[in-house]
């Protein structure tokens, strides 16, 4: 599965802005996020020595995916699964370092996933109401053949057996 990344800086003396992804995410995009944020302080890299990194995606419907993250000298990461992009809509991501008692975001990212497909599919002559129907009939069909094979077995099937299968009396 591909993972695309996407670097930032942040100054801790700076305050915190929310940053909007302007690549689009779509629905049956298969792929990872990975947001990478390095921290300096007063224009030096800051060590991230001895914290813990820790971050949460908020779907589009509300729901919360809680991430572990990763730091590398002064980098702190997290990756965004597929799992956390399927939700049509506006996500936003949390990026926060701890040490001990003290936690601080340090990274708040915001995008769009735009749906790609939908159940309903078209046919000039005809609109199929959803993909889950046409399932249903496609699934009527085979049940349909398979009982029609049963009772044929080797292909002889007696009056009173093709006259039950097909409910004539």
């Amino acid at each position: 599965m591909a993972t695309f990344n996407f670097d930032f800086i942040q100054p801790l003396e700076k305050p915190l802005f929310l940053r909007t992804l302007n690549s689009l995410l779509c629905t049956d995009d298969n792929l990872n996020l990975q947001l990478n944020v390095a921290l300096t302080k007063g224009g030096e890299d800051y060590s991230l020595d001895d914290y813990t990194v820790s971050g949460a995606v908020i779907m589009a419907n509300g729901a919360t995916v809680p991430l572990t993250g990763t730091h590398s000298g002064n980098v702190a990461s997290i990756v965004l699964t597929s799992g956390c992009l399927c939700i049509v809509g506006r996500w936003s991501a949390f990026l926060r370092i701890t040490k001990g008692s003290e936690t601080a975001v340090v990274l708040a990212v915001t995008g769009t996933v735009v749906q790609t497909t939908t159940d309903v599919i078209y046919d000039p002559d005809k609109e199929v109401p959803s993909l889950a129907e046409l399932l249903a009939q496609i699934q009527a069909c085979e049940d349909a053949t398979e009982a029609a094979q049963a009772v044929a077995g080797d292909g002889i099937a007696t009056v009173a057996e093709t006259k039950a299968y097909l409910g004539i009396s």
